[in-house]
This record gives structure tokens, sequence and C-alpha cells, in this order.
């Protein structure tokens, strides 16, 4: 395992080499579920509202049910995800391999109702962010 774990209520989120996520009972170590993406998980998860946001070597950042593991939704980026998500005002942001920084609006809102979300807005920052430009917006 790459990835660095996010601890939330007990249970700790990780992505693996196996091209999965795991949720583990932070006490026993026992596996309460898991995700299989289309390749590795170097990408740290985040947790809020009930979610697990991370991104994988597929190109893919997916949204998880904290409770189940059960994908909510994913986007597909430009390349690899290595990066660590991070989520700050119902934003979750995440960095790819194809040089931008994604910036997907509205996010836990969107999950916390279980379908794919409405996005509000979803940025890409060219190189370190001294450009922006809209990459998608759906309703």
């Amino acid at each position: 395992m790459l990835s660095s774990p996010a601890v939330v209520n007990g249970v700790v989120y990780v992505g693996s080499d196996d091209n999965n996520t795991y949720a583990l009972n932070a006490t026993t170590g026992a596996k309460l579920w898991n995700y299989t993406t289309g390749s590795e998980v170097y990408s740290s998860p985040a947790v809020t509202h009930g979610t697990v946001y991370v991104g994988g070597d597929d190109g893919n950042v997916y949204a998880l049910n904290a409770t189940t593991g059960t994908k909510l939704w994913n986007y597909t980026t430009g390349d690899y995800v290595l990066s660590s998500a991070a989520v700050s005002n119902l934003v979750f942001y995440v960095g790819s391999v194809d040089g931008n920084i994604y910036a997907i609006g509205n996010a836990a809102a969107a999950t916390s109702q279980g379908a794919t979300p409405g996005f509000d807005v979803i940025l890409a920052f060219v190189g370190l962010g001294i450009a922006a430009y809209v990459v998608s917006r759906k309703r």
C-alpha cells in the first residue's frame, strides 16, 4: 500500500496497488469493504459527509459511500490520478498527471443524494493554477 490512510469514526480508508480502496476496522483490522478500480490506487483518500473521495491510476476520481463502498460517481481526468484528494466547502479537489488540478463543485451535496452529481462547475487549473478554465458544467 502506497497511499496514506484516512481514519474517520473508527474506520481506516486506504488505497492499494492491487487496484482497490479498502475500509478497515481501526481496532481489529477487519475488512469492512473494498472497491475495485481499473488500476492501482496510490492516491490518499479524503473522507467527509459519509463519502470517500479517491483517485486511481486509471485516470478516474471516485466518490464512494463510506459505509458500504458503493460507487456514487466517478469523473475521468486526462491521465493518472496520483495526488491525494481534498474536500473543502463542498468542493472536491484532486490533481492529475495530465497537469491539471480538478475542482468539482458541490460534490458532497450531490453524493448525499446518492446520485451522479449535478456539478455546479468542474474546473481544471492548468499548471500551478495560474490559468483556469471550465472543463464541464452539468446540472
